[in-house]
């Protein structure tokens, strides 16, 4: 958290751009509140990623990582037994908002707020834990 003279509470993310160790940038974004959840992904496609806060059911997307919102996007109830993930679930540079709810998926491809796929994968435990990465070079 940062402290500057305004009412409102602002959180900072500390960017080392060059993996040097040392804080290159601060970016400003989102309020900090218990309920916010943060995520980071290419949501332009420009190979860099930005940040995302949701916040109840809406994901309001940093485009250009400035600080201020340039998208909202409403997806799913926002529940709290909801997990939110990003990823490129289409393999078009782009990343994209899926949610997890017990063991299904509900994948986003283009940010319209509606699941254009659904998937069932582990057992949806609470203390599951499902990890995002690039595990093959085949689309699903």
């Amino acid at each position: 958290m940062s402290h500057h003279q305004s009412k409102y509470l602002c959180v900072n993310f500390f960017l080392d751009d060059d993996s040097d160790g040392t804080t290159d940038r601060y970016l400003p974004y989102g309020t900090g509140a218990g309920e916010d959840q943060y995520l980071s992904g290419d949501w332009d496609g420009d190979g860099i990623d930005e940040i995302a806060l949701r916040r109840g059911n809406v994901m309001f997307l940093d485009d250009d990582s400035d600080g201020t919102t340039d998208r909202y996007l409403p997806y799913g109830t926002g529940a709290g037994e909801d997990q939110y993930l990003s990823g490129d679930w289409d393999g078009d540079g782009i990343d994209e908002i899926a949610l997890r709810r017990d063991d299904k998926f509900l994948m986003n491809y283009d940010t319209d707020g509606t699941p254009d796929r659904y998937l069932v994968y582990g057992l949806g435990n609470a203390e599951d834990e499902y990890l995002i990465g690039v595990f093959s070079d085949t689309v699903v």
